[in-house]
């Protein structure tokens, strides 16, 4: 007896699996998420919250560990740097670092003639004072200095965010976007303000939704970024700038959310052992 209750149990794992074999999507990321959020000046520091709350509806933060996450407000522009840093050894390759920044941006001159020559600016964020611009983001030791095959998604709702990529400098330069699969998005273009910034993390999470609900329970963050920039335009006749350098032979999948085994899918195993047990008592009865 105590043998066939063996097979029967191992009958009712198999079944439930077979129900329910997608433990894990099919191209999800194996590594690990993390998030750097900085919100600058009152009016963007509930961003941080919104933006980590609207990802890990899909992300697999359930039992996230607490350096995986970091929210600050009002950071100046070298220690925003620091806290870039700071990820260079947690993050590993095949992770995933997503740094979200909402706040007030500023316009630099063109000091090292990196720009294109329709718009001869630098930008840069921080607060007042204590700007980082972004040629100093993409050096070597900031945006440059995270593992090879890691992925990073970085995303400002600010003016002027687009600037961040387009010259010769910036966050998608050679060294940067050969070494790492990079996905770039700005809720205002190079030479545009962003009035409606409170509204773009609703909007981000909205794409995930619309992007997860065929079904699969999986986004790739290039998809992600294509139905942020489409809602965006439709919702608030907005333009914003996507840079997507995305490696298409590397895994990219922003949402995935794991299936592990349910109740659902363990379901004939149960009733299986269920009819056996019910077997075993009619016999003894008999």
């Amino acid at each position: 007896m105590r043998r066939e209750a063996i097979w029967v149990a191992i009958a009712a794992a198999v079944a439930g699996v077979l129900v329910n074999p997608r433990v894990l999507p099919a191209g999800s990321i194996t590594g690990t998420y993390y998030f750097l959020g900085i919100g600058n000046d009152p009016g963007f520091q509930g961003d941080n919250d919104m933006v980590k709350d609207a990802l890990a509806k899909y992300l697999p933060w359930k039992d996230a560990k607490e350096e995986q996450i970091k929210l600050l407000d009002n950071v100046k522009g070298s220690d925003i740097i620091k806290e870039i840093e700071a990820f260079h050894a947690r993050v590993k390759s095949d992770d995933v670092f997503i740094f979200y920044y909402g706040g007030h941006s500023t316009l630099y001159e063109d000091d090292n003639s990196d720009e294109p020559a329709a718009h001869k600016d630098e930008e840069g964020i921080g607060i007042p004072g204590h700007w980082v611009r972004d040629d100093q983001l993409a050096a070597d030791k900031v945006f440059g200095c995270f593992p090879e095959c890691s992925t990073i998604i970085t995303i400002f709702n600010t003016c002027f965010g687009g600037g961040f990529i387009g010259g010769s400098s910036d966050l998608d330069r050679d060294k940067i976007k050969n070494k790492h699969n990079l996905l770039f998005m700005s809720s205002a273009p190079e030479t545009g303000l962003c009035g409606d910034f409170r509204y773009f993390p609703g909007v981000l999470s909205d794409a995930l939704a619309e992007g997860i609900g065929d079904g699969d329970k999986q986004i790739h963050a290039s998809e992600w970024a294509k139905i942020t920039k489409r809602l965006w335009k439709e919702r608030l006749s907005r333009d914003m700038v996507v840079g997507d350098f995305l490696d298409a032979n590397h895994n990219a999948t922003v949402a995935a959310i794991p299936e592990p085994l349910t109740l659902l899918g363990l379901l004939p195993g149960v009733s299986m052992l269920a009819w056996y047990l019910r077997r075993r008592a009619e016999r003894s009865l008999r």
